[in-house]
């Protein structure tokens, strides 16, 4: 029985190491799209996290925001009423004076 010729036994390693390479080639390939697949899993995970820490701190500061305002609006009316009562006050003797010129004015006597 005549044996395989050297070159042939070459070509056959060849082809052998070339299939194994394409196989690993192969198995890279399916790793890297599996890694890929949860970096991006990951990354989305950690997107959807910090936009619910944003809404959060958002919602926070809304609140902060309209106890702030409501503060103000309290601190506002406050000066309102104070102001309010110093008018009254003030027109109140101006009408005194004001009553007392009109009769002055109307009897001919001085203020």
């Amino acid at each position: 029985m005549p044996t395989a010729s050297p070159q042939r036994e070459v070509l056959e390693r060849l082809r052998s190491d070339e299939a194994a390479l394409e196989r690993d080639v192969a198995a890279a390939r399916a790793e890297a799209a599996g890694d890929a697949e949860r970096a991006r899993r990951e990354a989305e995970r950690i997107a959807a996290e910090a936009r619910r820490e944003a809404e959060r701190e958002a919602e926070r500061l809304r609140a902060r925001a309209a106890e702030e305002l409501d503060l103000a609006l309290a601190e506002a009316h406050a000066a309102v009423a104070v102001q309010a009562e110093e008018l009254r006050r003030r027109a109140a003797r101006n009408r005194e004076r004001a009553i007392a010129r009109a009769i002055a004015a109307v009897t001919g006597g001085t203020p």
